[in-house]
């Protein structure tokens, strides 16, 4: 996939009793499980653009699958 700015929006549920340390955590292994599925091309991209990402959030499992699923229906990598 080829776009103008690459950007990684990571999605954090706030339902879960998740200590600050343990969401980082979390955090730090979704960035890194998508940035190992994409193109190298795009993971190039994203490395000279400056690694841009977005921490968004939701409140439930079900928003969080929605998310999920309009990501890749939209063709967009996601994990």
């Amino acid at each position: 996939m080829i776009y103008d700015v690459l950007k990684q929006a990571i999605v954090i549920r706030t339902d879960l009793p998740l200590g600050k340390g343990k969401m980082a955590v979390q955090v730090a292994h979704a960035s890194v499980e998508t940035f190992v599925k994409v193109p190298e091309r795009d993971q190039k991209k994203w490395l000279a653009e400056g690694q841009k990402k977005i921490v968004l959030r939701v409140e439930s499992e079900e928003e969080l699958l929605f998310m999920f699923e309009d990501a890749k229906r939209a063709g967009l990598p996601a994990s």
